[in-house]
């Protein structure tokens, strides 16, 4: 996907300060599933709907939160992707109706290859069916990748969108204390004052997210840090992601763990460094493990400066392999060196163990066949044929 246009993001901003900014939107509010600039409903498109409705949650909105009404859902979840009240058929209109909806809140996510998020909202009317407000926002490096930030972001422009949160309620404060401290226990505390509470879903997230996160930190073991936090990073929405990539990065360093760094730093601060020495510690283990190091060199470095040594070392490797068990490991020579120097040889090898020397009375012509396979142009190729049917 190309990367959102500048213009685009402008053009949208004109179109959020002009629209109904004096229109009334915080009245009992439904979240309409968000979708893609496809019209698809897809794993981010869910996550932010939630967040949106979270933020809207947490400002002085009467909202009518989706998990409250799951019948509902299921039934809009068969509807098709709609960004207007318009769109949406009669018995769904009927049903927010019922639950007292005055305003659904559509939303629109547009993502680019850098993970950068476009996020544009439309509050309308469920009765006069007009626009109330529309707003953009974008989500950008930190604030599209990091969990905790991009809430953050969300949650500001959500308050601007509707006004300046108002805290109503004990639970609230009690909430908001808790990510002020944000702390393990802080959320622990939330949780057992507010079992049911309607931040439960958050602060069980984010305590999860805090109890890994400590116990990474926590560890001694450098490898066994360097995989937690090798597999803390896989997920791009954990709440420490960016600190966690920063630590993995200089730990993979300063260990030696050139490989990993490569696959998952290739311009890294470290990259250049790392190159010279990853080709080196490669073309080591090329000289004690041929079998196993050269393709990582060859792949690694197609244009390296031991690259000819590094053939030359392999080829040997699948030569003798192939003296070894002919049957099976010539044809592996011969796939990685189809000119190679050892071809002629490797010939009169399989002739001679495969064919000639055979224990079998009488060769079969399949046998033949294998031979013309490996070596069409060989010694034998001519007497192959005969014998094996071929003309």
């Amino acid at each position: 996907m190309k990367s959102l246009s500048p213009v685009l993001f402008f053009f949208s901003l004109l179109i959020s300060i002009s629209a109904f900014s004096q229109k009334e939107v915080c009245k009992d509010i439904y979240v309409w599933d968000f979708t893609d600039e496809n019209g698809q409903k897809t794993q981010h498109t869910k996550m932010l709907t939630q967040e949106v409705e979270d933020a809207l949650t947490a400002t002085s909105c009467r909202v009518l939160q989706r998990r409250n009404y799951a019948s509902l859902s299921e039934q809009i979840d068969n509807e098709n992707a709609i960004q207007t009240i318009e769109g949406m058929s009669g018995t769904i209109s009927n049903e927010l109706q019922s639950i007292k909806a005055e305003t659904v809140l559509f939303g629109k996510v547009q993502m680019d290859f850098s993970g950068n998020i476009m996020l544009a909202v439309s509050f309308q009317s469920l009765l006069t069916k007009e626009i109330l407000k529309s707003e953009s926002v974008m989500l950008a490096g930190e604030d599209a990748h990091n969990i905790g930030k991009r809430k953050q972001k969300i949650a500001a422009f959500i308050s601007h969108c509707v006004g300046p949160k108002i805290i109503t309620n004990e639970e609230t404060n009690y909430w908001r204390q808790a990510q002020q401290l944000d702390t393990p226990e802080a959320y622990r505390k939330y949780l057992a004052t507010y079992p049911g509470g309607q931040y439960r879903s958050e602060a069980e997230a984010i305590l999860a997210d805090l109890e890994v996160w400590q116990e990474i930190q926590n560890s001694k073991n450098t490898r066994r840090k360097i995989k937690a936090l090798t597999e803390y990073t896989e997920n791009q929405q954990v709440y420490h992601y960016q600190e966690a990539r920063d630590q993995l990065e200089d730990l993979l360093w300063s260990n030696a763990s050139y490989d990993d760094y490569m696959r998952l730093y290739p311009d890294g601060k470290y990259a250049d460094n790392v190159k010279g020495k990853y080709e080196e510690q490669l073309y080591s283990g090329v000289l004690d493990r041929p079998g196993y190091y050269a393709e990582k060199y060859l792949g690694a470095f197609p244009n390296g400066k031991y690259v000819e040594q590094v053939k030359a070392k392999y080829e040997d490797y699948l030569y003798a392999e192939a003296v070894k068990n002919p049957k099976f490991r010539i044809a592996d020579y011969i796939e990685e060196f189809p000119q190679g120097k050892y071809i002629s040889k490797l010939d009169e090898i399989y002739w001679n163990t495969e064919i000639t020397s055979s224990t079998s009375t009488i060769v079969s012509r399949y046998s033949y066949r294998q031979y013309l396979a490996l070596f069409p142009n060989g010694k034998y190729a001519k007497e192959a044929k005969s014998k094996s049917g071929k003309n």
